[in-house]
């Protein structure tokens, strides 16, 4: 795993530093104007519109799949990885705001036909929109699964 993460880094620090090299690129790269951000972000920081810039870089095919290429991808994101300023942003480095923290009660919301039952739920791992996380129902002490919804509750689906 260690060997993966760090032939995966290896591969992004290349291909970061193409990105970097105006010298000597490939007839396939064009001049782009790319995100940076403006200071050094770290983990949990977010990517606020003014902690952005944007900086002229020779761009490689390739790379447009892996680094932000506007500003409007970073919008309601924070780093997952530190971010150095004025070095373009790769996408695996940016993550969703995570609306459900491990260890903090949310509800939990069944709904079907017009029945609606919400119970108090113990999140047994932090989750995004859209993600389904498990959590321990604080009456009962039984696990479910649950749908992160933005507004921080959870959806519960019952499988038939």
């Amino acid at each position: 795993m260690m060997l993966k993460r760090c032939v995966a880094g290896a591969a992004a620090g290349v291909l970061a530093a193409s990105l970097l090299a105006a010298d000597g690129m490939a007839s396939d790269a064009v001049r782009q104007l790319l995100p940076v951000p403006k200071v050094t972000l770290y983990p949990g920081d977010p990517l606020l519109p003014s902690s952005i810039s944007e900086k002229l870089f020779k761009v490689p095919a390739a790379a447009t799949l892996t680094f932000a290429m506007r500003k409007e991808q970073l919008a309601g994101k924070v780093a997952r990885r530190t971010l150095p300023a004025g070095r373009p942003i790769a996408l695996r480095g940016i993550r969703n705001v995570e609306v459900v923290k491990q260890g903090r009660p949310v509800q939990a919301v069944y709904a079907e036909d017009g029945l609606i039952i919400s119970a108090e739920v113990m999140p047994l791992q932090s989750g995004e929109p859209g993600q389904v996380v498990q959590a321990r129902n604080m009456d009962s002490g039984r696990l479910l699964q649950g749908t992160v919804r933005a507004d921080g509750t959870l959806a519960i689906e019952v499988p038939r």
